[in-house]
């Protein structure tokens, strides 16, 4: 299986200023489920870091969603026909207010004990 047809994490990092956290958190579960929705998106996993365990502002709440993606193609539609729109959406509701960071992962070895 080549690259572009291998299954992968979409990951994105969000850093959300307490003030708005709760609103945001009420925000991002819908957000997550329409996420869901779009061709080739089969599971997402939100994780609560530690901001003091990775140095980061006590004055933000972490969180990290990992979106499992069928493939690069899947990615790829996402970016050009929804991401705008998804983004802008939280942007327009919570703008100066928190931070995103994103970035692909791919598998590249599976262990088995």
């Amino acid at each position: 299986m080549n690259s572009s047809e291998a299954p992968l994490i979409y990951e994105v990092n969000l850093a959300v200023d307490l003030d708005i956290a709760d609103a945001y958190a009420l925000w991002l579960e819908p957000h997550i489920k329409e996420m869901l929705g779009f061709d080739g998106f089969i599971s997402a996993q939100w994780y609560e870091r530690n901001a003091q365990d990775e140095g980061l502002s006590l004055l933000q709440r972490h969180w990290t969603i990992h979106y499992g993606l069928q493939s690069r193609h899947y990615y790829e539609r996402y970016i050009n026909e929804h991401a705008p729109r998804m983004r802008e959406d939280g942007l327009s509701k919570f703008a100066g207010k928190f931070q995103a960071t994103r970035r692909i992962l791919l598998s590249f070895k599976k262990l088995r004990r």
